[in-house]
This record gives C-alpha cells, sequence and structure tokens, in this order.
C-alpha cells in the first residue's frame, strides 16, 4: 500500500517524538548515576537551551565552547583541552562538532570530576596534563560508558600499542596484572596499569601509547573490538 502524503508525515512525527522520550530516558538514567541534584541538572538544561542558537537540539564548536566556558571554564585552558574532551565522548575534535545533551551532560562529569582524578594521578607520578591526556585514552575506549570500561578491551588495545614496545617477559607480566583485575575498570586501576607500563618502556614509547590510545578506537582492531561489544549480550551501557 502507499501512504499518503499527511501519514507518512504523521508516522514521522511519532517516531521522532519516540526517539526524544528514549533520548530523554537515556538523560535521566545518566544523570541518576552523577548525584547531581534537579537544580543543577535544571541549570545545565538552560545553560544547553541557551546557547543552543538555532535550536537544532546540538550544541556545534562554538556554541559548546560557550556553553562549557560558563559553566566549567575554570577546568580548561587551551584548544587543546577541549579537543581531549571531544575524544573522550567520542566525538571527532576535527570534523564538524555536533554535541547533543546528553553528551553535553558527560562533558559537565569529566569537568567536574578533574581534581579527584589529577589526585589519583599525581598520587602515581603523573601530572596534571598527564592525566588529563590518560583520561581521555581512557574513557574514549568506550564513550558511552560513565566511568569504567571493559578490562577485556582496555587488555586487547594496551597489548596492541605496547606489544612491540615492551620485552616479551613484561608483557607477560602485564597481562597477568590485567587478568587479576575486575571485568569493568575504573580510571585508578587504568592509572596503575599505565605506570607499569611508564616504568618498563622507553618515555618516549609510553608517551607514543598514550597518544595512540586516544585513536586506537578508529583503528581496524578497535572499530572490530568495538563491533564485538556491541553484539556481546553483556554490554553495559552505564
Amino acid at each position: 500500500d502507499i501512504f499518503a502524503p499527511e501519514e507518512v508525515a504523521l508516522l514521522c512525527q511519532r517516531i521522532a517524538a519516540r526517539f526524544r522520550a528514549m533520548q530523554r530516558e537515556r538523560e535521566r538514567c545518566f544523570v541518576a548515576t552523577t548525584g547531581w541534584s534537579e537544580e543543577t541538572f535544571a541549570e545545565f538544561r538552560s545553560v544547553f537551551r541557551e546557547f543552543d542558537e538555532d535550536m537544532s537540539e546540538v550544541l556545534e564548536r562554538g556554541e559548546l565552547q560557550k556553553a562549557v566556558d560558563l559553566l566549567k571554564g575554570h577546568y580548561w585552558q587551551s584548544q587543546g583541552s577541549m579537543d581531549l574532551m571531544l575524544q573522550a565522548v567520542g566525538v571527532d575534535p576535527k570534523s564538524a562538532v555536533s554535541v547533543d545533551f546528553l553528551t553535553f551532560l558527560r562533558i559537565l562529569k569529566m569537568l567536574g570530576d578533574s581534581d579527584t582524578r589529577r589526585k589519583l594521578g599525581e598520587e602515581l607520578g603523573f601530572d596534571r596534563e598527564q592525566a588529563d591526556f590518560l583520561y581521555s585514552g581512557f574513557r574514549s575506549l568506550e564513550p558511552q560508558s560513565n566511568s569504567t570500561i571493559k578490562r577485556s578491551l582496555l587488555e586487547r588495545a594496551l597489548t596492541s600499542l605496547a606489544q612491540s614496545r615492551i620485552s616479551k617477559g613484561k608483557l607477560l607480566e602485564f597481562q597477568r596484572l590485567m587478568a587479576s583485575e575486575a571485568p569493568r575498570v575504573d580510571f585508578g586501576t587504568f592509572l596503575r596499569l599505565a605506570k607499569f607500563l611508564q616504568t618498563n618502556i622507553e618515555r618516549e614509547e609510553f608517551q607514543a601509547v598514550a597518544a595512540e590510545l586516544l585513536n586506537w578506537r578508529e583503528s581496524s582492531e578497535g572499530r572490530q573490538a568495538a563491533a564485538e561489544q556491541q553484539m556481546s549480550p553483556s554490554n553495559v551501557s552505564w
């Protein structure tokens, strides 16, 4: 049967309404994990709408920078910092930036946790820039996750990046360390694993591993791992 134009328009409206409802539910689920008050959430929503100048329900780069600068500007000081944040939430900073409200919330949560994250890094000998850079690489592996990533995914990424830069004996030791961790790994655990690599490979090589981790998800192996993760029944979104 051929649908009349009015029926097609109505169907599109219903699909759009359903999509918005699903998105709002995802936003509520995320906020429930943050500890934010209703007032804080309402403020973030208000600022997002204020800077969504074309009412597209997404923020482009310029709009995003204005909104973040208003709410959390004291946590980042450069364009490079913005690019790292975008990569951490799965947005390519080299392409046209378009951030929906849920991704905006993830960025704000990441910035709000900066002091705690940097303190963890300091305890292991990483300065604030190193801690921020490593965190962006950590988060980029599972951008839709809130605070942890699959151990199997992390092991696959770090092993592939480090295996040509570390001795076989130390690589086996690293893999044993990985195997002893919980199925999902938080940032503190990741930092301890990163410290092991930093201690056992050349400084320049460790810097290369950290840089390549940021883009590993876009490599052929990273895309394959992401596809396998999506197919896994145990995939956890929050």
